[in-house]
């Protein structure tokens, strides 16, 4: 494993069980879909994180950022969350149409400070 200060999910799959049924995608894998699923590990993290999808995303449904949200904060894992407007003419699979620059600069600057954050 690696040690991280923090993750970012832009637009992330987080519950296969769930994007397969709604997208009739198909994962081929000998694994379970759901112990594959990063919201079942999420609440195993100790590092903040970072989440933002916009709305309107026709590629990944917004539920899936706010399903590794929920997980999250259920496990105790602080987390921000940006749901985004996008921007007109903007695609709204893209990270940048109308995202909250500032809360990310934020959560950035917080993560490069040794004071906001316990080492383990």
């Amino acid at each position: 494993p690696w040690d991280a200060d923090g993750w970012v999910a832009i637009a992330a799959v987080g519950d296969l069980v769930e994007w397969s049924s709604l997208t009739g995608s198909r994962v081929p894998t000998n694994e379970s879909l759901a112990e594959m699923s990063p919201v079942a590990h999420i609440g195993d993290a100790t590092t903040p994180g970072f989440v933002m999808h916009a709305v309107a995303d026709d590629i990944v449904p917004v539920s899936q950022a706010r399903r590794v949200v929920r997980a999250a904060r259920q496990g105790g894992v602080p987390v921000l969350y940006d749901e985004i407007d996008a921007t007109p003419g903007c695609h709204p699979h893209s990270a940048t149409c109308g995202m909250d620059e500032a809360a990310l600069l934020d959560w950035l600057s917080a993560l490069a400070s040794p004071v906001s954050r316990p080492r383990r």
